[in-house]
């Protein structure tokens, strides 16, 4: 019986793509950098012209007269400056972006959600945690009214979301309503 050796995961050593890559590298004197090695020496070479710029303009802010009477520097290369310190800004700005996802995650939205079981919870513990719906609802409403999803009275109906639905059942679920049984130990 011969035996059947498995690879992992991956295009086999040799595969046209490395071949071909390696051929477009040489052709176009790329070295190993990646594109985040391209970007970075981007953002580096428009900062460093950037900041330049900057010195210029602030050398340019006092203007002076040379002997023949003539302003340096004159009000067109003033401009001038300007004019290349707005591009350039502009240019750091959009290397700068193209590089934050490397560095900064995106922070995702988190949606919580389910039931507590109160009576699970100790006194202690509703006391502690029924305040702290009390303002997580509070401010749900405020956000929702920012929003002009409804007013913040929450519909009228004594309900806490406005939506005309209360929970009922036997006090398992959590209500911001809800009271702490002093009997409960």
């Amino acid at each position: 019986m011969t035996e059947v050796t498995t690879r992992g995961p991956g295009r086999l050593p040799g595969s046209t793509i490395k071949r071909l890559s390696a051929v477009i590298r040489a052709r176009y004197g790329l070295h190993n950098d990646l594109p985040l090695d391209i970007l970075l020496a981007t953002m580096e070479y428009w900062s460093a012209k950037t900041a330049r710029l900057v010195d210029a303009e602030a050398d340019a802010a006092t203007p002076t007269v040379d002997e023949n009477g003539k302003q340096t520097p004159s009000a067109e290369e003033i401009q001038r400056i300007k004019s290349e310190l707005s591009d350039a800004f502009e240019q750091l700005t959009k290397a700068a972006a193209l590089c934050t996802p490397y560095f900064h995650a995106k922070l995702q939205n988190i949606e919580l959600g389910g039931e507590i079981d109160l009576g699970r919870l100790s006194y202690e513990e509703l006391s502690t945690i029924v305040p702290l719906l009390r303002k997580a609802q509070a401010l749900a409403i405020e956000d929702r009214s920012e929003e002009g999803e409804g007013d913040v009275a929450g519909g009228g109906d004594g309900t806490a979301g406005g939506d005309g639905q209360q929970q009922e059942g036997s006090g398992s679920a959590a209500s911001v309503d809800a009271r702490p049984d002093e009997g409960q130990a």
